[in-house]
């Protein structure tokens, strides 16, 4: 593709636990199978720019931003956390931008299920169910869960291939052993 200057993609709202964080705008430019994409924060700002490289089959900026909202945006740290609430934008409508984050949803949900029904059967995870620490997947890695912590406002680290939990916080870990022998000191 020609070399091309900046042209605009998105204008978009953050939200983070019902507080809203501020617009940002989003510019791209397309040159030799790489996608630039230039963030200017409104609220600190802010430049920042990203560089993908994408596969070469994508032969049409259509697609090829398809690629980056569905692969990049919604689930890269670069755009920071929270919700994403549509503005505006010349290329795509918010409808649009609604199904690929609702489709990217969807997908989420299916794979923490399916992660939560492979732990079923997990002595360790059942007890910090049992015991009201409200074990969930982190969203990393299948075998990747967190918890509350016995202790506090933080987190218990749960791994259910090794059956093994940590606090870094409190500085403790163990099987699952250890988190009912801790478990009984704090109740008393």
């Amino acid at each position: 593709m020609k070399e091309e200057t900046y042209i605009h993609l998105l204008k978009y709202n953050q939200e983070l636990m019902f507080v809203e964080y501020g617009f940002c705008d989003l510019y791209y430019k397309i040159n030799n199978n790489k996608l630039f994409i230039l963030k200017m924060d409104q609220q600190d700002h802010s430049i920042n720019e990203l560089v993908i490289s994408y596969n070469t089959n994508l032969n049409t900026t259509s697609a090829i931003l398809a690629y980056f909202l569905k692969e990049v945006f919604f689930k890269n740290l670069f755009f920071g956390e929270g919700e994403f609430i549509y503005e505006k934008s010349e290329l795509f409508s918010e409808d649009y931008f609604s199904s690929i984050k609702s489709e990217l949803n969807d997908a989420y949900r299916q794979k923490i299920k399916l992660i939560e029904d492979a732990a079923k059967n997990n002595d360790l995870i059942n007890f910090c169910r049992a015991i009201n620490l409200n074990p969930i997947p982190d969203g990393t890695q299948a075998t990747n869960w967190i918890a509350n912590c016995l202790k506090g406002n933080h987190h218990l680290l749960l791994s259910t291939i090794t059956n093994q939990w940590g606090c870094p916080y409190c500085q403790k870990k163990g099987g699952l052993s250890e988190l009912k022998e801790w478990h009984l000191i704090q109740k008393k």
